[in-house]
């Protein structure tokens, strides 16, 4: 064991271990979910993408005129607050690539092949900055034990897509090449048709370049007037979060030990402190950096928990500065600081495989697949179903029905006042007010699962609505197993007074 603990890491083959954690981390999570026989793609957010990219295949089947790389259909998409489905390039990226291989492996396999070229794009950038092969090399090593990086390269998302291009646009940017800077100028303008908030990270990043290294001023203002010019002929949103989660609770979301969605382990943000701390009489090298990190962190209140993709190379830096400057100081007693670097250590890898070993668990269980697939083959499209808002999409992509609530948000479509509509049928105990917000909202099922049983959104089992399903008159219970039960709500029976 003290052997193991005075192992050398400046002597270790770090890019292969690099490498080999890349691959372990990105396929783990459905690498267990296969051996126990579930196949299905983790999360509802990337059910909810492959729906759109199957939407985008099929309008190409259906009109072979269509073009994919042309204007993207208008089509409604299945939630009770009308909004049309929004298509993306990663979308575009996603249907092609199923129409070579199935689309659930496109969906596996595009996120993780946009999380290798990110590092590879990443690590360039840090060598083009001059930072130290060890340091650089813990750098890549914290960020790819970020759970933020696992759910962005391991789940289908467009963000995964989305980083991808702003590192490259950032890489050809620093080059000092006219042709790299017509590409940088391209690619931004591209991923700035995203979201505006896109837009801001970019301007946010090269604003922050230019301070830094006091040159390409002009390149800059040139890059900002295409972005701003696509950001305001393409009309886009101000942000857009497929994973919103709808909490208050700013520390669980950035948290992922707290039980964070897209967050960071506590041993890297405590190193991401550190190496603020120790540099912080050099912040005049970073300071505009470190500004730009704070404006994204702050933005979360705005944007919602996506901001931890953006800040987890803010994150990963500042943590490997502070490990590295640990790593090389001198230490009185050498084998306290050997223990420390291995807590530490052990801290970071604690946090990523916990994390890791959280999602394996992630819906679609098996068992909720069932109960989705009896809601597609016995209610139709237009029947408006209610369930928490984590289980929109599944509703959506597997159930074939019509969410009341998911997790959708952007600037312009706002389902909080339906999050509240639906919490006040949960909790209520009054027969006619919950007859009266499930007639009013069309509600004809309701979607319950074990979780929402245990403290999701109930934690007695006679508390709130559950008390008021035993209402023959006015619920029927037609699907039942295995803690998952499925409401039918019977207004025609009940008129409501």
């Amino acid at each position: 064991m003290i052997d193991f603990i005075n192992f050398d890491l400046k002597k270790q083959n770090l890019i292969a271990l690099i490498v080999v954690i890349l691959i372990l981390f990105l396929f783990l999570p459905y690498f267990s979910r296969f051996i126990n026989g579930n196949t299905y793609l983790i999360g509802s957010e990337s059910h909810y993408h492959t729906m759109l990219a199957d939407e985008l295949m099929n309008q190409k089947i259906s009109n072979p005129g269509f073009n994919i790389f042309g204007v993207l259909p208008d089509v409604q998409d299945s939630v009770y607050l009308s909004r049309s489905m929004s298509f993306s390039f990663y979308h575009i990226f996603l249907a092609i690539l199923g129409s070579i291989i199935p689309i659930s492996d496109a969906a596996l396999f595009l996120p993780m092949i946009f999380g290798f070229l990110s590092l590879f794009i990443f690590n360039k950038i840090l060598i083009l900055f001059d930072i130290e092969e060890f340091n650089r090399k813990i750098i890549l090593l914290f960020l790819i034990l970020s759970p933020a990086f696992i759910y962005t390269f391991s789940f289908s998302n467009p963000h995964s897509a989305i980083v991808f291009l702003t590192l490259l646009g950032f890489y050809c940017f620093i080059k000092d090449n006219k042709y790299w800077f017509a590409t940088s100028v391209l690619i931004f303008a591209f991923v700035s048709s995203f979201t505006i908030f896109n837009a801001l990270v970019i301007l946010l990043l090269l604003i922050s370049y230019v301070f830094y290294t006091g040159r390409k001023l002009n390149s800059m203002l040139v890059v900002s007037l295409f972005v701003g010019l696509v950001t305001f002929t393409a009309q886009t949103p101000f942000f857009l979060n497929y994973s919103f989660t709808h909490s208050s609770d700013f520390f669980i979301e950035i948290v992922s030990d707290m039980g964070g969605l897209i967050g960071f382990g506590f041993f890297s943000l405590l190193l991401a402190i550190m190496g603020v701390t120790f540099h912080w009489k050099n912040k005049n090298s970073f300071i505009m950096f470190f500004i730009s990190a704070l404006l994204i962190l702050f933005s979360s209140f705005i944007v919602g928990n996506s901001i931890n993709i953006y800040l987890m190379f803010f994150i990963a830096i500042s943590a490997g500065f502070a490990f590295t400057t640990l790593y090389e100081r001198t230490w009185k007693l050498k084998l306290v600081k050997n223990i420390s670097i291995f807590i530490l250590i052990l801290g970071l890898l604690f946090s990523s495989v916990s994390y890791i070993n959280r999602v394996t668990d992630w819906e679609p269980s098996l068992d909720s697949i069932y109960a989705f697939e009896f809601l597609k083959n016995n209610a139709s499209k237009e029947d408006v179903i209610l369930s928490h808002f984590e289980n929109g999409y599944f509703i959506e992509s597997i159930g074939g029905g019509t969410a009341f609530v998911d997790s959708y948000a952007d600037s312009n479509y706002n389902q909080k006042f339906l999050i509240k509509v639906a919490d006040t049928i949960f909790s209520t105990r009054d027969l006619k007010t919950a007859k009266t917000l499930l007639s009013q909202n069309n509600i004809k099922y309701i979607y319950i699962d074990e979780k929402m049983k245990s403290g999701l959104v109930w934690v007695k089992p006679d508390e709130g609505l559950l008390f008021l399903l035993r209402n023959k008159e006015t619920f029927n219970l037609i699907y039942q197993a295995n803690g998952i039960e499925i409401w039918e709500f019977l207004p025609s029976k009940n008129k409501i007074r």
